[in-house]
């Protein structure tokens, strides 16, 4: 059996042929159509929260989100280079500049005091990334919004589900943005799910995702963001079975947390008390000087275990991202990357969670633990 870390949850196909039978007849595929109601609708119950809304992809949403809230006249947006490249293409889409800041000490995200450090005049918004759906300090960047005034936008596409304090992590910042790519731990196959602090800015964002019109006039800058009738299909269904698909991914992680956690060439990462994460995906760094993460992903894929080296490269090493750096050192982030690796949680794999860590561990103990 092959073990692949981005592969899709997906509803019955049963399910999905009778829904999409629905769509079919009803001839509204998509421009807001009764299934996209009823996801949102039922997006809105999971999450206890009224000021959400749909669009076709994170990428969009971020764009969309950035484009309403930073400051006018300003054009530089701090962020991580520990993330996907999607996070960068956000900012440039809309016509912003990426800034990168360093990531915490033995951390994936980007710090506020990093982020205090390149503040400027120029700064229109901070985005923050809960990398891995393990959360930022939400707490230090709420008070360096309140003392700025610059408007936090989460990227959290990893996050759905993850929760902080009883409180669904979506709900932070003047916004956040989940992914629902068919590789998340809740997926629509493609989509996302755009909360904002201020309902004001709802329909403006549905605005921005249908070209910016409005009562048949644009009125703002927008993009043909929406979500069709069968990607919220996908994505009703699969709410649905959500806590299942949980409950199953969480035995596979607690399975690595047993078998990993004395282990000197591996470290495991804790997200602190009182958070509840989503099992989308397991990181594992790597502490052997013996091994990287390229080294590792290639002699696992030789055994059918398809590990993924997320993030490798980082955005700073990008072509088409390193100039924006701007020379802010990166230290944490150089001991980080290389090094990390994400294992296969999908549900599927329960029965073979110790076939997985049988072939890991094999191959992580046979080098040098690092002193």
């Amino acid at each position: 059996m092959k073990y692949i870390t981005s592969k899709p949850s997906m509803p019955s196909h049963e399910d999905f042929c009778k829904i999409s039978e629905i769509i079919w007849q009803s001839g509204h595929f998509t421009n807001f159509g009764p299934i996209h109601g009823k996801y949102l609708h039922g997006l809105k119950s999971y999450f206890k929260c009224q000021n959400l809304a749909l669009a076709n992809n994170a990428t969009t949403a971020l764009a969309g989100a950035i484009t309403l809230l930073a400051l006018s006249g300003k054009k530089n947006v701090i962020t991580s280079p520990f993330t996907f490249s999607a996070t960068a293409d956000a900012i440039l889409a809309a016509r912003k500049t990426p800034v990168f800041v360093d990531v915490g000490c033995n951390e994936f995200n980007i710090t506020p005091s990093a982020v205090m450090d390149v503040i400027d005049e120029n700064t229109s918004a901070i985005m923050p990334v809960h990398c891995y759906g393990y959360p930022c300090d939400v707490e230090g960047f709420n008070k360096i919004s309140k003392e700025t005034g610059i408007p936090i936008i989460y990227d959290a596409a990893h996050a759905f589900g993850v929760s902080q304090n009883r409180q669904h992590l979506l709900r932070n910042g003047d916004a956040s943005v989940i992914s629902t790519h068919a590789t998340k731990a809740f997926n629509s196959i493609e989509g996302a799910v755009v909360y904002f602090s201020d309902n004001k800015n709802i329909q403006k964002f549905e605005e921005f995702t249908n070209f910016g019109i409005s009562d048949g006039q644009v009125n703002l800058p927008g993009l043909n963001g929406k979500l069709s009738e069968l990607h919220a299909a996908v994505g009703l269904l699969n709410l649905d079975r959500f806590e299942e698909v949980y409950q199953q991914r969480k035995i596979i992680c607690e399975s690595y947390d047993r078998a990993f956690s004395s282990n000197n060439n591996l470290a495991l990462y804790q997200p602190g008390q009182r958070v509840k994460l989503n099992f989308g995906y397991y990181p594992l760094v790597i502490r052997s000087p013996e091994l990287n993460a390229k080294q590792l992903v290639k002699e696992l894929a030789e055994k059918d275990v398809y590990v993924r080296a997320y993030f490798d490269p980082t955005l700073d090493e990008m072509p088409a991202f390193a100039k924006y750096t701007r020379g802010v050192p990166l230290k944490n982030l150089e001991s980080l990357k290389n090094n990390v690796i994400c294992l296969p949680t999908h549900e599927d794999y329960v029965g073979g969670v110790d076939q997985i860590i049988s072939i890991i561990s094999e191959l992580v103990e046979l080098k040098s633990p690092l002193d």
